[in-house]
């Protein structure tokens, strides 16, 4: 098949992007013809590991592409509904749109995008429950990680914690995501739980993997809210943060991201919700205990951790017109207060094991075997002519000679409602 993915470029070193060179490479390794339509670079075309991007950021002009160039699908694996911004969607025939809901509940948005694609890919099982209560009737196919890069190790562990000075009875509380101006990730209520927990455990650290200047993505003045909550702004005191060069410039390689996850005694991570949620996976696939939000990808994805539960007053609607969850900081505290327990009394090491085997079935070549090839065969079977055996010839003399001219269809497909409609043929009556 001749297919063009819709993503993040396969050079971008966040989770799209690297959905991106895992899934492309491996349809191309299975004779699949793949190109890239991204927003991440303007103009041109450029093919880096033998993935080749063009400029997707004018949808009309991609929608040329398509045509001109005569793809089969076109695949998108970024939030569906963010293209009926710009007014344009996809050729409906060729558009395969892919579910990331973020949210509880799925929104009208989502369903105006997904009303308007031939074909629907769920990325959770929280997505596709949500797009069946809708009325869809989405595929399931994951996203994954790769646990032989993403693995526990001992040995990383020491050295990442001896660069950073920690020492080996510091309890290391991490979060690694993208600071958005929403405060999807809840970093806030992180901060503000720390500072209580922190009050009765000297012997703790909390790690932000994030970028705390507020410069990307319309981001927060996380600096300025630590400093709020008490602690030092420079990252000298129990709050401390990656180094804001190297993370703005991309320079943190996924094994030193490996290393970091390595470094911490519980990753956590009480986001308001996710369409998959990456960090999660990649967190426990090196061994390291996951504490989430218990609504949208957590609930199924967590495998050794614990899950912060969500009450009717940590329901807020968003602009999307639905409701999203932000657990309050005393819940995230309370879980914070289990996994210090687990960890003074060695206990963790057991969710630490349960963690890392629960991500083996979210290995890359599992998930694209066991998901994402046999979902490529049925778009691939589609495209075939299809023969339909008639076993009973009708009686064209005795039809013809009582045809009125009017044709008659019963629930016949008419857009998007089933409906019924009237035809009128002219015909010639042959010989």
């Amino acid at each position: 098949m001749k297919i063009c993915w819709y993503s993040t470029a396969s050079f971008i070193g966040v989770g799209y992007g690297i959905a991106t060179r895992e899934l492309v490479h491996r349809m191309q390794k299975d004779g699949h013809e793949v190109k890239v339509a991204t927003k991440h670079h303007i103009g041109g075309r450029l093919k880096i590991e033998g993935i080749e991007s063009f400029d997707g950021t004018n949808l009309a002009l991609v929608n040329s592409i398509l045509d001109e160039e005569n793809y089969d699908y076109i695949i998108t694996s970024q939030d569906a509904w963010t293209f009926s911004k710009g007014g344009y969607y996809f050729t409906k025939k060729k558009w395969v749109a892919s579910i990331f809901l973020d949210t509880e509940f799925i929104h009208p948005h989502m369903c105006t995008a997904l009303n308007n694609s031939s074909i629907q890919i769920a990325m959770t099982k929280h997505s596709q429950r949500e797009a069946e209560r809708a009325g869809f009737k989405p595929l399931y196919a994951p996203l994954g990680v790769d646990t032989k890069l993403f693995s526990p190790n001992e040995e990383v562990r020491r050295e990442f914690r001896a660069k950073k000075r920690w020492a080996d009875n510091i309890f290391v509380i991490g979060l690694i995501g993208i600071n958005y101006g929403t405060d999807r990730k809840n970093i806030i209520g992180l901060l503000k739980a720390f500072q209580k927990f922190h009050q009765k455990h000297q012997d703790s650290i909390l790690y932000l993997h994030t970028d705390v200047l507020g410069s990307s993505t319309d981001g927060l003045p996380i600096k300025w809210i630590i400093g709020n909550c008490g602690f030092g702004i420079e990252g000298d005191g129990a709050v401390k943060f990656v180094n804001q060069k190297e993370y703005q410039l991309w320079n943190i390689s996924q094994k030193e991201l490996s290393a970091t996850y390595n470094g911490l005694d519980v990753f956590c991570f009480p986001t308001c919700g996710e369409g998959f949620g990456m960090p999660i996976v990649e967190a426990q696939a090196c061994g390291c205990p996951a504490i989430v939000t218990d609504t949208t990808s957590g609930r199924e994805l967590v495998k050794g951790g614990w899950l912060i539960p969500v009450s009717d007053d940590d329901y807020e609607f968003s602009t999307l017109l639905t409701w999203f969850a932000r657990v309050r900081p005393t819940a995230i505290e309370d879980k914070l207060e289990l996994a210090y327990k687990a960890w003074e009394n060695g206990t963790i090491k057991k969710r630490c094991e349960k963690a890392r085997k629960g991500m083996l079935k979210y290995d890359w070549d599992y998930v694209y075997d066991t998901y994402w090839r046999p979902i490529l065969e049925k778009l691939e079977d589609n495209l075939r002519p299809k023969i339909i055996e008639v076993r009973n010839i009708p009686d064209y003399e005795n039809i013809l000679q009582k045809f009125n001219g009017r044709l008659f269809i019963e629930g016949a497909d008419c857009g998007t409602l089933g409906c019924q409609a009237i035809c009128n043929l002219e015909y010639v009556k042959l010989p």
